[in-house]
């Protein structure tokens, strides 16, 4: 090869590796890279399911109530006769709803016809089904109905957490988000008895199922309004890390008592005749332990034997 061919040979190739390395201009107008957008905030899952009673359930049956910056589903019915003797606040207990076929719809429904009017609540997801994608820093994985096809890319986004929930940092502790959590749950007690005194009489009788009676009987001691006047626990379960035990919360009580025990488990026998003992040292002038040793096989059955002994002891006090 000549050696000016050679020469315009070489000065040729590396242009066209400059070229190369080199971005092309953006052209005039041209737009830049959107930030990734971030998901909308997920709704948690008993908001879902309050949705779907709401779609389900006429819509006199709704109250939606506010509470710690952020609305929730109440299920309200009147009584059903003239004289009405007050409000019975219904909370039900982890992964349960306003209309829970266990305790919470049975007593919300029946309670009417013995004269009380019932406010049956939503409380928020369990503080412990909320880590995935609330309290721990990561966002959740897509699942795969969420990921995006191979035909139609689309920009990838990331997972909110839900919007009211307690949200965790580096410094946040276990003992921090305990706090931010029971002050959700207890905040929508306290909206619910402020909905209920708003009627006459102002009477209020919480009535916990599970780990809902714990959170009756924490705010009963920890509020105690005027209005309360009894506090019905069905199989009283302390929600998991929290405390203080139920032991020291449910016998200390100024309003009446009723601790309903329908599980037959040694464990769940051994801390309800702890509970006994301790109102029985305090000396509370109305606590009454009821264990429900006989109740029938069959499901609705047994959820009208348990709407009668709480109805009954009602009607004692």
């Amino acid at each position: 090869m000549p050696v000016v061919s050679r020469s315009l040979f070489v000065l040729l190739l590396a242009s066209a590796t400059v070229f190369a390395q080199t971005s092309p201009p953006e052209s005039p107008g041209a737009e830049k890279p959107a930030d990734v957008p971030l998901r909308a905030a997920l709704p948690e899952r008993s908001e879902q399911e309050a949705a779907a009673l709401a779609a389900r359930l006429p819509t006199e049956q709704q109250r939606m109530l506010e509470a710690d910056g952020a609305s929730f589903l109440a299920l309200w019915l009147p009584a059903n006769r003239d004289t009405v003797k007050g409000t019975a606040i219904i909370i039900p207990g982890t992964n349960e709803t306003a209309d829970w076929p266990r305790v919470v719809g049975p007593l919300r429904r029946s309670l009417p016809d013995a004269s009380w009017q019932t406010l049956s609540l939503t409380l928020p997801d369990a503080l412990d089904t909320l880590s995935g994608y609330t309290i721990g820093t990561a966002p959740s994985p897509l699942s795969s109905e969420q990921t995006p096809s191979a035909e139609k890319p689309e920009t990838p986004v990331e997972e909110a957490p839900a919007a009211d929930a307690p949200q965790a940092t580096p410094e946040t502790t276990d003992s921090e988000r305990q706090d931010a959590h029971a002050k959700r749950v207890l905040s929508r007690i306290q909206a619910a008895v402020d909905e209920a005194t708003k009627t006459q009489p102002a009477d209020v009788v919480l009535i916990g199922n599970g780990t809902g009676a714990y959170w009756a009987a924490r705010f009963a001691s920890e509020q105690a309004p005027d209005a309360l006047r009894h506090v019905v626990l069905v199989d009283a379960a302390v929600p998991a890390g929290f405390s203080p035990d139920l032991e020291s919360l449910a016998p200390g009580l100024k309003a009446g008592v009723a601790d309903m025990v329908t599980s037959t488990a040694p464990d769940d026998r051994a801390l309800a005749e702890k509970r006994l003992q301790a109102s029985k040292r305090l000396k509370h002038p109305n606590y009454q332990q009821m264990r429900l040793d006989g109740l029938s096989s069959d499901r609705d059955t047994a959820q009208t034997q348990i709407a009668r002994r709480i109805r009954g002891w009602l009607e004692r006090q």
